[in-house]
């Protein structure tokens, strides 16, 4: 998955729980998902007493987006296709 911000293409990493079939999306420089896990860089052994999520360049076939970081995604879109109409109708006014 792709996001653009002012025009720069950037990719979003992914965090995945081994007994889940869910994946999330991550802020491209934390380590919290969009819908606000944190996720760990390390791939340590899964754990019996909690799912810890896992940070992977690649989703693997079958899984599914959480509901909630596809919301989020979509807003975060909205809003930055908001700011760079913005910032192109001020640099028109300028021009």
């Amino acid at each position: 998955m792709w996001l653009s911000i002012f025009g720069i293409k950037a990719s979003y990493m992914h965090a995945i729980s081994v007994p889940s079939k869910v994946y999330h999306l991550l802020y491209p420089t934390l380590n919290y998902t969009l819908c606000g896990f944190k996720a760990e860089k390390l791939a340590l052994p899964p754990s019996t007493k909690r799912a810890t999520l896992h940070i992977v360049s690649v989703v693997p076939p079958n899984r599914l987006l959480c509901s909630q970081c596809a919301k989020m995604q979509e807003r975060q879109e909205i809003k930055w296709s908001e700011a760079s109409r913005g910032n192109a109708l001020r640099q028109v006014s300028k021009g």
